[in-house]
This record gives C-alpha cells, sequence and structure tokens, in this order.
C-alpha cells in the first residue's frame, strides 16, 4: 500500500487512504471500495493473488509495508468503521468486481428469507478468465454447502462496499444479472427486488432501442417472474457427471425426469407430446432445457427463464440433443464413469437417448449439432467456427 500512497507519518498506510477519502466527500457523500476479499472461496482453491501473481499469497498473509493488501469482510469493516464510514452496505459480485455476472447484496442474503443462490453464483464464477491450470478443489461445486451455511459473503471473491458518515438509503433491487457477451439486441439485465419476504425477477433489455434492429430466426422474451427456490436440474446433473462411478442409466433418469417435465410443459401449452424425433413444436420451447427447470425436493418442477424464441417450428430430436449436449459440451472432465461407459460425447449422448427410446444416428448428431451452432451465432451475432468433428471427442477423467 505504502507504494501507491506513500506514508509520511506514523499512520497505517490504508487508514491515511481511507482519511483523505473521507475529506474529500460533500456532506451525505459515499465512498464506494472495490477490492478482493483475502478470503475469497477462488484464493483458498488456488488461484493467483490477483496483483502479486502467486496462489495462497493472500491466505497466507504475506502482504509487506511495500505491497498491495486486501481484507476479508470483517476486517475491512472494521478498519472502514474507524475511518468514520459508520453506515455500509455490502455488494458481493461474482465471479468478481472487475468482470462482474452478478451482483449480490447482503440484504439479500439476510437470514429470514429463505432463498438459495448458490446456482446463480456457481455459473458467474464459470465465466471467470483467471482460473488457472488447476484447483486444490472445484470451487463451484462449494458454492452450494457455503449457501445452506450463509457463507456466501464471507467467502465471496470480491466486494464492492458502499460506505458514508450517514444513513445510506436502502434500494428496491437487491440483486442484478448481466448477460452481456450477446449481439447487442439481446443483451438484457435481471433485477431482483424484494418483495414481501419473496424476489421478483424483473428482465430488462440494456438496449432497448436495438432490439428489433435487424429481423432473424430468434426473439428475447424478458418476462417478470417470482423467484424459484429449488435445485436447478442441469446442476444436478452436473455433478451426477463429476461424480467416480456414474453410469448411462442414471444419467437417462436424470434426463428421463426432465422429458416427463418437458412433456407435462407441452401439453400446458396445449401442444401434442411428440413421439418421433424429426416431429416439430413451437419455436416458443426452444429454452426449455435442464439448465432452465427447476425441481424441488418433492420432484416437483417449474420451467424458469424461457427468454429465447425461435422463428416456426423445431425439431423434437433437436430439443432431445440440446438438453445434454448443453450438460456436456463446456464440461472439461468427468469423474471416472462405470466399467465399459464411453467417454466420447457421441456415444454418451446415443446410448443416454437410446435408454429413452429414441435412436439417434451419428448424422443426426451432427445436424442437431449445425442447428446448435447457427442459434449460437445468432445470440453472439457473429460466426463461429463449425467443427462438428467435436461431438465425436472424448470427455478427460479428472
Amino acid at each position: 500500500m505504502l507504494a501507491f500512497f506513500g506514508n509520511k507519518s506514523d499512520k497505517d498506510a490504508v487508514d491515511l487512504m481511507l482519511e483523505k477519502a473521507k475529506s474529500m466527500l460533500h456532506p451525505g457523500g459515499v465512498l464506494i471500495i472495490a477490492i478482493e476479499n483475502q478470503l475469497g472461496l477462488k484464493y483458498l482453491s488456488g488461484y493467483s493473488e490477483d496483483h502479486l501473481g502467486r496462489p495462497m499469497l493472500g491466505i497466507e498473509d504475506q502482504y509487506t509495508a511495500s505491497t498491495v493488501v486486501t481484507f476479508g469482510k470483517r476486517e475491512l469493516t472494521r478498519r472502514v468503521v474507524a475511518a468514520g464510514f459508520t453506515e455500509q452496505q455490502f455488494w458481493f459480485p461474482f465471479p468478481d468486481y472487475k468482470l462482474p455476472v452478478f451482483a449480490l447484496s447482503d440484504r439479500a442474503l439476510a437470514d429470514d428469507i429463505q432463498t438459495d443462490f448458490a446456482a446463480l453464483i456457481r455459473a458467474a464464477c464459470q465465466t471467470d478468465f483467471q482460473k488457472p491450470a488447476y484447483t486444490s478443489f472445484m470451487p463451484e461445486l462449494a458454492w452450494d454447502v457455503i449457501a445452506r451455511n450463509g457463507l456466501q459473503g464471507e467467502l465471496a471473491n470480491s466486494f464492492l462496499l458502499v460506505a458514508s458518515a450517514e444513513a445510506i438509503p436502502e434500494q428496491n433491487v437487491v440483486a442484478y444479472h448481466y448477460s452481456a457477451g450477446r449481439n447487442s439486441k439481446y443483451m438484457k439485465s435481471v433485477e431482483f427486488t424484494l418483495n414481501n419476504g419473496s424476489f421478483i425477477v424483473n428482465r430488462v433489455p440494456l438496449y432497448p432501442d436495438r432490439m428489433d434492429d435487424v429481423p432473424g430466426t430468434l426473439s428475447l422474451l424478458l418476462e417478470s417472474e417470482v423467484f424459484e427456490n429449488g435445485k436447478l436440474w442441469r446442476d444436478v446433473g452436473y455433478r451426477l457427471m463429476m461424480r467416480n462411478g456414474w453410469s448411462i442409466n442414471e444419467l437417462s433418469d436424470w434426463l428421463r425426469l426432465w422429458l416427463s417435465a418437458f412433456q407435462r410443459h407441452l401439453q400446458d401449452a396445449g401442444e401434442n407430446i411428440p413421439a418421433a424425433l424429426t416431429d416439430t413444436i413451437s419455436g416458443r420451447h426452444l429454452d426449455a432445457l435442464p439448465r432452465n427447470l427447476i425441481v424441488d425436493d418433492g420432484k416437483k418442477s417449474r420451467f424458469i427463464d424461457q427468454e429465447w424464441v425461435g422463428t416456426g417450428e423445431i425439431e423434437f430430436g433437436f430439443i432431445l440433443f440440446r438438453s445434454i449436449w448443453d450438460l456436456i459440451c463446456d464440461m472439461q472432465e468427468i469423474g471416472e464413469p462405470s466399467n465399459g461407459t464411453s467417454l466420447q460425447l457421441a456415444s454418451i449422448i446415443q446410448l443416454t437417448l437410446l435408454q429413452l427410446g429414441f435412436s439417434v444416428t451419428a448424422a443426426d448428431l451432427s445436424r442437431y449439432y449445425e442447428m446448435e451452432v447457427s442459434f449460437r451465432e445468432a445470440v453472439i451475432g457473429k460466426a463461429l467456427p463449425r467443427n462438428a468433428s467435436i461431438i465425436f471427442r472424448s470427455l478427460r477423467r479428472g
């Protein structure tokens, strides 16, 4: 800290910096501090300290008077209060404050609100560009138990602290999620507002004037809904495949629950249940995937966040493909499968669907892959490499 602020007195450099910041504020002004959490989960798992480039340096408290320094939540709170900023609001950006995807306030984590944001935290952390080649554990899988124990704020990777010497007005919005890596006409923010102990999810376009710029095969449906508690079914499948000894039977059971929910979803929409892969359904069901299926402990399920609507009809086989492809296409490694289980992507998909009564050929998979690439190109607004051989690669065992 001395390297950046200097120290011409016996005072601690951090205290001097906070004192200077306070002197520059107007009455009622706020100080905003964005800083890494010294005890952030990713640093505990082996990520390098951001400024000094060494893993565990912050965890082991190896900062010196000539280096930067970070703090845990309690220590940061104490130092800011000592500087006269007695009023504080904490926000927890994920994966961190530099390129946040999801930002959660301390108010959203109040003890009297029974809501689990672990799935959103996990998804945001998977976008972290600083991920090292190896970690001592998979931090993404730890957020569930962290949430159950109310430690999301203590172990967040970064803090965004709003501090003042006077009362800070409370906001109605207590969390934000951003979808920005897209064609600008599809970019959105999601605002979570607290209403009588429940969260209302409001989706807002980031560029509303561009939503109708270019006609295409996709439209973005922005609806408000109540935030649903429960497990994202994609996360259940992800945990299944990370466990040693997983089998095709288990994977097909996982997909079968989704299929039952999807069939009910179609019936509720007044559509017929498709029997063959080539049967078509409305493009409004394009997003009814396991990643958007909430399942509670009683196995009751509901689809959420149906943002993507395809123009016209889509093949049922493509939805089946998307449902399992979305689970495994980005998995860098998996658990050791049961004896005799192939690690080839195409084989996993074919055998899983076969147990549900659907025979899919290699040509079908290649065609569905091309359709998926076309969908993703429409979302991001630019061409992507097309290499159908990727579906015939083998997954790596962890």
